[in-house]
């Protein structure tokens, strides 16, 4: 799970310790990841269609989309905003669930593994599995970008690759790493931990070279 501080609509820290169990961010993510893969696997396919169409778009732009994954994040979903546009943490939350709509495209095995795997860890089994160089600076464009648009267009053609070798990755992570994101206190530390796990990984699972 997320460990740290979380920000509430005021723009204030609050620790993650004094939010009940319900109200997790990153326990409601991964609660409607289980409901899509549950209704995936019963072979209901229109909610996961609907949100992968609009992988790498805001809610404001997809709409029909948004209200998909609300139905899926509520009730356990505690930081829906006010305003006439999306809050970050929204913002995250739809990134992550159109996103994984899009990895887990046609798939039989699950593309969300909670726990288990962070997006540089994710990163590091597709350079191995594919043996191209390009992988890094696809990596390196994607933690350098500031804006949401540009996050979610790097994202979305990682997410594509990973579809394409079957790589897991933890989708609840990914929805805090990218709501940390646009914190700044707590931006460079999503980055920094990318950046070990990709090179860790990478390192474990390459050849030892004579």
């Amino acid at each position: 799970m997320d460990t740290g501080t979380q920000q509430d609509f005021s723009g204030q820290d609050m620790p993650l310790s004094s939010l009940p169990e319900k109200q997790s961010f990153y326990n409601s993510i991964a609660t409607a990841l289980y409901k899509l893969q549950a209704a995936y696997e019963r072979g209901d396919r229109a909610t996961l269609a609907t949100l992968r169409k609009a992988a790498g778009k805001t809610p404001e732009k997809d709409p029909l989309a948004w209200s998909y994954a609300l139905d899926t994040l509520l009730p356990d979903f505690a930081y829906t905003g006010t305003k006439d546009e999306a809050n970050n943490a929204e913002r995250a939350a739809f990134t992550a669930l159109s996103l994984y709509a899009l990895h887990q495209r046609a798939l039989a095995r699950p593309m969300h593994l909670k726990g288990k795997k962070s997006l540089g860890t994710a990163i590091a089994e597709l350079t191995v599995s594919s043996g191209s160089k390009s992988i890094k600076s696809r990596l390196d464009a994607l933690m350098v970008a500031r804006t949401p648009s540009a996050i979610s267009y790097h994202l979305r053609s990682l997410i594509s690759l990973l579809h394409t070798y079957e790589i897991s990755l933890d989708y609840a992570q990914l929805a805090s790493d990218l709501w940390a994101l646009h914190t700044p206190s707590r931006r460079e530390g999503v980055i920094l931990r990318w950046g070990r796990d990709y090179a860790s990984t990478l390192w474990k699972q390459t050849p030892a070279k004579n």
